[in-house]
Order: structure tokens, then C-alpha cells, then sequence
């Protein structure tokens, strides 16, 4: 049986049956979004509205934080984006500006993000737009990085230095797809492969970038719904152990 979207399996995944056909690299970036390495109008002058309205909220009161730029990347930034693809907009500040505790910076920022989703949800050409405030950090090996701030490329997308091995992403992500499969109905067990998953993807990104077997491992564990399972298994053990 082929796992594709949103398949769940009682029995054991093969590597062979997971669908990678939303993994597969494009001939071109997304037509919607780009005219050749240009971004087209339209597009641009939207995200550049959504992120000033995001940075604007972001950053209030917080009169020594500065935006030192703001990106668009991920995969529609790229060769691999697909009809999963989210518009990645990440607004650039340094932390240390604020307090040389970065991590309750992190901390402080990614709560007010929830905070800020809560009432904002964009779209721009069908696809929804992720929005993320990030510390200053070396751009992320070959990823794909465009600068709303001075429209132009920061680092342009090349496929000549993609090389992605499939059969290792199917295998590791069918190693994880079984254990979840087989939690055996406890919490610990499932919330330690939730950060086994975390950690995977961190490293995975952080060593070779977003075409990393981790990180792509994790899109299909996504994808086929995997991840909302574990989630939602975690949440109601939860409840039964309160």
C-alpha cells in the first residue's frame, strides 16, 4: 500500500510504499511567486505590508530593537516547493540589541508570534504565510534567500549543489512512522519520540540545511499525517493522566 497524504497504517511501513513525489526538486521556481529570479510586484508589495504589520506589532516598546532585514525563504524560495508550501517570512533583528539573555528574547518573541497569529492569518498567491522574528545567524546552507528590504537575492536557489539520497529519507522516515505506530499506548514513549523528532530535524537542518534527509523526513512525517497524530495521541493521554 502506497503512504501518501494522510495516511495512517495499522501494519508496518515499508520505505518503498512512502510517496516523495511532493520532495521531488522543480525545473523552475513557482510561477505564481516569481517572474524568472524576479519577484513578481503584486507579491512583493504584499509580504512587504504583512511583515512591516508584523514587525510593527513585534517590536513595540521595544525602543533599542532595529530590523535589520527581512527575508523571504523556504521552499517557494526554492526548487522543492510544492501545494504544502508556506510563504516564509523572517524578520531579522539582532537580540543582543535587547537583552544579552538571547534565549528569554526567543522566549519573549515567540510568544508574542502566537500571540499575533491568533488574530492574523495571511495568504499570498493560495499559499499561507508563516511569519517568524529570528536572531541575526549564518544563512542556512543551500537555501534559497530573498531580501524584501532591498529586493534582491541574498543567496539565490541552485539545484547543481542538491544532491538528496530518497532512499535514506523513506527509511528513516518508516523507522518513525513505526514507532509511533507502536507507542504502545504510553505517554513517555510518545513524548519522547516527539523530541527525538525535534532534535532530528534541528540537526539535520543546522549540519546540511532544508534539503537534509532529517529535515525531509520530517515533511513526509507531516504530510502524511504523522505528526498531527502524535500530537493529538500526546493531548489525550494527557487528559487521562491528569
Amino acid at each position: 500500500m502506497k503512504v501518501t497524504d494522510f495516511t495512517i497504517l495499522a501494519e508496518d511501513v515499508d520505505p518503498d510504499d512512502i510517496d516523495i513525489s511532493s520532495l521531488i526538486l522543480r525545473k523552475e521556481l513557482n510561477p505564481k511567486i516569481w517572474n524568472n529570479f524576479n519577484l513578481v510586484p503584486d507579491v512583493a508589495d504584499t509580504a512587504k505590508k504583512i511583515a512591516k504589520d508584523y514587525s510593527d506589532f513585534m517590536l513595540k516598546n521595544l525602543k533599542d530593537a532595529e530590523v535589520s532585514e527581512i527575508y523571504f525563504t523556504g521552499s517557494l524560495a526554492n526548487y522543492n516547493w510544492s501545494n504544502y508550501s508556506d510563504f516564509d517570512i523572517h524578520v531579522i533583528i539582532d537580540y543582543s540589541d535587547i537583552n544579552k539573555d538571547i534565549d528569554l528574547v526567543g522566549d519573549y518573541f515567540w510568544d508574542r508570534t502566537l500571540l499575533y497569529r491568533l488574530d492574523n492569518k495571511f495568504e499570498i498567491s493560495g499559499f499561507e504565510v508563516e511569519l517568524n522574528i529570528n536572531n541575526i545567524t549564518p544563512l542556512r546552507k543551500n537555501a534559497g534567500v530573498y531580501s524584501l528590504l532591498y529586493d534582491e537575492w541574498v543567496q539565490k536557489p541552485d539545484t547543481n549543489k542538491i544532491i538528496i539520497d530518497f532512499k535514506l529519507v523513506k527509511e528513516k522516515a518508516a523507522a518513525i512512522m513505526n514507532m509511533i505506530d507502536d507507542s504502545r499506548c504510553d505517554l513517555n514513549n510518545l513524548i519522547n519520540i516527539k523530541e527525538k523528532i525535534r532534535k532530528m530535524r534541528d540537526s539535520g537542518i543546522d549540519k546540511y540545511g532544508e534539503f537534509s534527509i532529517e529535515n525531509l523526513a520530517f515533511k513526509i512525517l507531516r504530510r502524511t499525517g504523522y505528526i498531527d497524530k502524535l500530537k493529538k495521541e500526546i493531548s489525550e493521554y494527557s487528559k487521562l493522566t491528569v
